[in-house]
């Protein structure tokens, strides 16, 4: 009844607690008392079993206090009230760049985002008829917890995509004489040549007329694209 009716702590400390994908609700208990929301493990997990939903917490970051009674800890967990933090993709960014971004805030490791992001057969099955996912992860503003893994993060970003690529504007590419990768393509370049946004459209008009009497982009950032640790000074050994 003690443990039922009394908090650790009268004063509210807050409390980030991370449950990992997989943990037993032993561990997330342990977890729990060694940073100070719960005073008993052991009583917690009775606790849980007597709801019988000590198996469905989701993982992810949960923020707690330590004047929280275990009853609200458990109903936290067990509604999966995760804490959500925001990442933003800038337009422009490279898959190398939004990985990196992701991993330094600590969300997904870069290596294994960019592996996903360059696997055919991942591309394929979001839909995407391309060898990677190079111009599809959508610049946006994504709510993100720890939880989440780098596919999940990849196909929401993904998902994103396709719902601003709306049929009506597949159709529209279709009949300009565009598949969507192409235009995918055209438009990063286009993204990566723009110094403010009212070029866009020049600089889209520019190139529609070059491939239309077949003459070459002639776009740096395609050759940027391809160097590896560029320093903002592109030579003509880089341009051959």
């Amino acid at each position: 009844y003690t443990f039922w009716s009394t908090p650790p702590d009268q004063h509210a400390v807050e409390k980030i607690v991370l449950v990992e994908r997989g943990m037993s609700l032993r561990l997330i208990a342990e977890r729990l008392e060694q940073d100070g929301v719960i005073t008993d493990k052991n009583l917690f997990m009775i606790l849980a079993r007597f709801y019988r939903k000590g198996k469905s917490i989701k993982a992810g970051e949960y923020k707690f206090t330590t004047s929280m009674l275990p009853a609200e800890v458990l109903e936290i967990l067990q509604e999966g009230r995760i804490l959500f933090r925001t990442a933003t993709i800038p337009e422009g960014y490279t898959s190398f760049q939004i990985a990196e971004l992701f991993d330094n805030l600590g969300f997904a490791d870069k290596e294994t985002f960019l592996q996903l992001a360059f696997d055919k057969q991942c591309a394929s099955e979001l839909k995407i008829e391309a060898d990677n996912l190079e111009g599809y992860l959508f610049p946006n503003t994504y709510n993100i917890h720890r939880g989440m893994n780098e596919k999940e993060i990849i196909w929401e970003m993904v998902e994103e995509f396709w719902q601003v690529m709306t049929p009506d504007l597949q159709e529209e590419i279709r009949q300009k004489g565009f598949t969507i990768h192409e235009i995918v393509t055209l438009a990063s370049i286009i993204e990566k040549e723009v110094q403010v946004g009212e070029e866009r459209e020049l600089i889209s008009a520019v190139y529609h007329n070059r491939l239309k009497i077949k003459m070459k982009l002639d776009s740096d950032p395609t050759v940027i694209y391809g160097l590896k640790n560029f320093n903002g000074n592109l030579k003509k050994a880089d341009l051959q």
